[in-house]
């Protein structure tokens, strides 16, 4: 796929012999650079695999050294993924089922309970039953006549 500035001006287009070169020289300065980043060998060849293919695509808009550029791409690449692990542990005990806010004594289970029964009880019958079929709880209400968990409505 070719862009139509590339056809505009050949020059920029990436010749696979200045990449050869530039990883050939550089190749493990880079490497280093992508392992540091990412924390281990895999991960930084990921890292730098995909900072290579940004490279490629966008070598028509490059108009400093090419090696600038890709460490620059390393860098906000694994800083993306910095981020991004960083939220993901912020949610993960908001999706975890059992996070240790559960209690192992009888007594606050059952407490427990009935408080989730008498905050049901208050929500309109259509809210509770909607609840306890996605949260796979039962119900005490009883059901409307026709209803079946697997052919509602139908």
């Amino acid at each position: 796929m070719t862009r139509d500035d590339d056809r505009a001006d050949p020059r920029r287009r990436p010749v696979p012999q200045e990449v050869e070169r530039l990883l050939a020289e550089r190749g493990d300065p880079l490497m280093a650079t992508a392992i540091a980043l990412a924390g281990n060998r895999p991960e930084g060849e990921d890292l730098l695999q995909a900072a290579l293919e940004r490279l490629l695509r966008h070598w028509s808009r490059i108009d400093a050294d090419p090696e600038l550029y890709l460490r620059r791409t390393l860098y906000n690449m694994a800083v993306d993924g910095w981020r991004g692990r960083r939220a993901w542990l912020r949610r993960l005990p908001l999706i975890q089922a059992d996070h240790g806010a559960a209690s192992t004594d009888p007594v606050e289970v059952v407490d427990l309970r009935d408080a989730l029964g008498r905050a049901l009880a208050q929500l309109p019958p259509g809210s509770a039953q909607s609840w306890c079929c996605a949260t796979g709880r039962g119900s005490a209400r009883p059901k409307p006549p026709g209803y079946s968990a697997g052919r509602r409505g139908r």
